[in-house]
This record gives C-alpha cells, structure tokens and sequence, in this order.
C-alpha cells in the first residue's frame, strides 16, 4: 500500500461543515452525484440503488432529507438528457 503523502493532490480529505446544508445546497450536490455516475455509464435507475445504500453517505443523506421522489426525479431527468445526447450524436455523426 501506498504512503500517505501530505502533498498529494489526490489524497482523499474528508471535511466536516459546521451546519447541514440548506436545500438549494444539497439539490446542486445531488445533481453532482448524478452527473459523476452518468459520466461513468449508471444509468439513473443504478444511481438510485446508490442512494439507497448507507455507504454512499452523501447520496444517502440527500435521499434520507429530500425524499424518494426527488431521487427519482433526478433519475428520470439524467436518463432524458442521456437519451437526448445520445439521439443528437446518432443524427450528426
């Protein structure tokens, strides 16, 4: 196993904040967890079964505050924009 290295740019550093996130915060994270797994090929329906696991704490945490159906919300948002993307590279390329 790798050293930790106090100079490593990609050492990862977890932070706490001083007060839970507001609402407008925690929506622009969970676009964030969305977007990072479509980018890596989830589907949306892959990434609400990561909200649904614990291990994913801040996925977990935002499904746990803004509730199922905003998940799937999301969900259903990043699969359109997939799909979207996907018929706009088929009709140019």
């Amino acid at each position: 196993m790798k050293t930790v290295d106090p100079e490593d740019p990609f050492t990862l550093v977890g932070v706490g904040l001083a007060e839970d996130p507001d609402d407008e915060a925690l929506t622009d994270m969970a676009w964030a967890v969305f977007e990072e797994y479509v980018r890596l090929g989830f589907t949306g329906e892959q990434i609400v079964h990561l909200f649904h696991n614990p291990f994913f704490q801040l996925a977990h945490q935002i499904l746990r505050v803004k509730g199922e159906p905003f998940v799937r919300e999301l969900a259903d948002a990043a699969d359109r924009l997939r799909a979207e993307a996907q018929a706009h590279l088929r009709a140019v390329g």
